[in-house]
């Protein structure tokens, strides 16, 4: 199943929005530096998964959160779907 996800740079608290069918797969591609946006910037921890019937959905909801430029609408609105800090997956 297809999921949006979020990352948070446990150096910089920056959020990075993504979409993907094995989100724990994609963190372990942005902690190695070979997605571009986040090289550089990490350790990024998995906070956030919310997941979807089909791809587009997911890529649909990954576009909206980040028209929201907001992290506290963020948190505030969709907190149901942040990890408790026990379940977040860090850099293995």
């Amino acid at each position: 199943m297809p999921f949006t996800y979020i990352i948070e740079s446990a150096s910089t608290k920056q959020w990075y929005y993504g979409s993907s069918s094995n989100p724990i797969k994609r963190l372990h591609y942005h902690n190695r530096g070979w997605n571009r946006s986040t090289n550089g910037r990490g350790p990024w921890i998995l906070v956030f998964l919310k997941e979807f019937e089909t791809a587009a959905q997911a890529m649909e909801f990954e576009i909206q959160l980040k028209r929201h430029k907001s992290k506290s609408y963020v948190l505030k609105k969709y907190s149901m779907y942040f990890l408790a800090k026990g379940a977040r997956h860090a850099p293995a």
